[in-house]
Formats: structure tokens, sequence, C-alpha cells
């Protein structure tokens, strides 16, 4: 009996440090992230809109330069003004829009991660804005807009 409970307590502190997919943490509030939307490929700037909606249509928009496929590998931001900005390894800003008809807050510094897992692709993120903190993953499709 005493093996069976040390059993149990370990498979749900395994759960309790599993990490959390599809949401975002701000201010400690948890939001779900719906969908994540992504303009064209081909244009000088492509932003990643991670969509939650807790009260209406919220996101958190992440900002590359120049670049003709899905990210693969970790990303730090760095202005794009900045000489030392590198696209391979280096996001070029962002924005929270964390409450409707309120004015975003941009991306100050952090980083993302993007993999692809199966047919679908991972984003990681932990960035500073002028709000405030915001980290969290999704994992899915991307849809292109």
């Amino acid at each position: 009996m005493l093996f069976l409970s040390a059993l149990l307590m370990a498979a749900c502190s395994n759960d309790d440090n599993a990490p959390v997919t599809d949401q975002l943490t701000f201010e400690g509030e948890n939001y779900p992230i719906n969908l994540v939307q992504y303009d064209g490929l081909t244009s000088s700037q492509t932003n990643f809109n991670l969509l939650f909606y807790p009260n209406g249509t919220h996101a958190i928009t992440l900002v590359f330069p120049g670049i003709d496929e899905i990210p693969d590998g970790n990303y730090t931001y760095r202005q794009i003004d900045d000489p030392d900005f590198n696209p391979d390894s280096n996001f070029s800003g962002g924005t929270l829009y964390i409450t409707p008809n309120v004015e975003p807050n941009p991306i100050t510094s952090g980083s993302v991660r993007f993999s692809t897992v199966g047919q679908e692709h991972k984003i990681t993120f932990d960035v500073e804005t002028t709000a405030g903190r915001v980290k969290g993953s999704y994992q899915g499709p991307l849809v292109q807009i």
C-alpha cells in the first residue's frame, strides 16, 4: 500500500511540472491561445499573431523581418536598426494587445523559440513588454492570412 501511495504521489508531481501549452501568462493571469495566424512570408516583415479571447480579440504579435519560411530555432529581441541585428538569431519586435481599444504594449526584450513537432509548429516565448512580462507557448497549426 505504501508503494502504491508513493507511486501516485510521484505521478501527480510529474503532472504539476508538465509544461502548459496553448496559453500565455501576464500579470499572474493565464489566457488560452486559441489560434496563431501569420501574414505573408515574402513581404518585408512577417507578423505572427498569437490570439486569445478572454473578453474580445487580444493578441501578442511577434515580428520577423524578411523571412521566407516559418522560423526554426531560438531568437532574441533586437531592434532592427541595431548594427548587431541578425535575422538568423533575432526577431525585430512585437506588441501585446491585452485590453481592447487601448494602445498596444511594445516588446522591449526577450526570446522566442520556434520548432516543428510532427506536422505542427511549437512557439515558446518569454518577453518583456512595457506593461510587464509575458510568457507562454502554443503547439498546433499556423494559419496564413
